[in-house]
């Protein structure tokens, strides 16, 4: 379903979601179902959330959302060339479920929506698929995905004008996307972080509750497959407090799983912790945990000038 309102709608309906989940409990069960409750502490983890999922020359795209709402904006910004105007489209989609997050991949052009079903308390995982618009710009990795297990090399993409001349929203607007339902299943839990490997073999699901755990879940061809945990307490004590979950390069180490908090005070921010999981041949297996303060990853880590930025998102 398309809903393409104005931008104070989306504001207000923020501020209304957010008010009533922590003012009126009658109000609360209005939102979120007769019979689970969406977390509250998810909403307040980031509640009104933007991913950018390109940063390319032609072509911006981003995606909001307020975690624990129904209603996923997709914002996207394309110019002819350097000289010429921006051009912008935004539209808003409504889902039967409770966002959780949102991770892309290929300029935003494919999304993976996690979310929780208040109805019967399962996870949700939709992929949806962007068709290219003619007359806009298209970022795609080259050759299909590698597979999992296999050392992956480089990513290499590229951006393209897809039948040009270049056209405006108006003359050329943006099809709608392919929904599939890849996941609906109370096996892990909530999901609380979802990240999509940027040459699509996997995604990252970080889980809410008693038992966090960072499952790797292979993408098939016909969608998901098992999760395999690959991080859990017993490795990182402080995952149920990690509220970043992002994929990296690094020249030496390969490619990186980086987790980190967001201290909300002084005193998290004492005991404040990172993970970085290395996977030096890229080949979708981490081998390596390497934990510390944030303060040390703020300080030297984050720094490091080893850290690369391949044109998955940008360039």
């Amino acid at each position: 379903m398309q809903e393409a309102t104005g931008e104070n709608r989306w504001v207000r309906t923020a501020v209304l979601s957010v008010l009533l989940a922590f003012i009126s409990p009658f109000a609360a069960r209005a939102v979120d179902g007769p019979t689970y409750a969406f977390p509250a502490d998810l909403v307040r983890m980031n509640a009104n959330a933007s991913i950018r999922a390109a940063t390319f020359p032609g072509l911006r795209a981003t995606y909001r959302y307020f975690r624990g709402g129904d209603l996923l904006e997709h914002a996207r910004h394309e110019c002819a060339d350097t000289q010429s105007p921006w051009r912008s489209s935004k539209v808003k989609y409504g889902v039967r479920y409770r966002i959780c997050d949102v991770a892309t991949r290929e300029g935003g052009d494919q999304l993976y929506v996690a979310g929780f079903d208040t109805e019967n308390g399962h996870a949700i995982i939709e992929r949806w698929d962007f068709a290219a618009r003619r007359g806009g710009w298209k970022h795609r990795m080259t050759g299909p995905p590698p597979a999992l297990g296999q050392p992956a090399g480089a990513y290499v993409g590229t951006t393209t004008l897809v039948d040009p001349p270049f056209k405006t929203f108006e003359a050329s607007p943006r099809p709608a996307p392919t929904i599939a339902l890849v996941h609906d299943s109370a096996s892990i839990g909530i999901i609380k972080k979802l990240t999509a490997d940027p040459q699509g073999r996997f995604l990252l699901a970080l889980t809410y509750g008693e038992t966090p755990t960072l499952y790797q879940i292979p993408i098939t061809t016909t969608g998901l497959g098992t999760p395999v945990a690959i991080v859990t307490t017993q490795q990182f004590a402080n995952l149920g407090r990690i509220e970043m979950c992002r994929i990296r390069h690094h020249a030496e180490w390969g490619r990186c799983i980086v987790l980190f908090e967001q201290p909300r005070s002084v005193a998290d921010a004492a005991t404040s912790q990172y993970l970085i999981a290395k996977d030096a041949a890229n080949d979708g297996t981490f081998e390596t945990l390497v934990t510390g303060s944030k303060e040390d990853f703020d300080a030297t880590v984050d720094t490091d000038p080893d850290w690369q930025e391949p044109n998955w998102s940008k360039g």
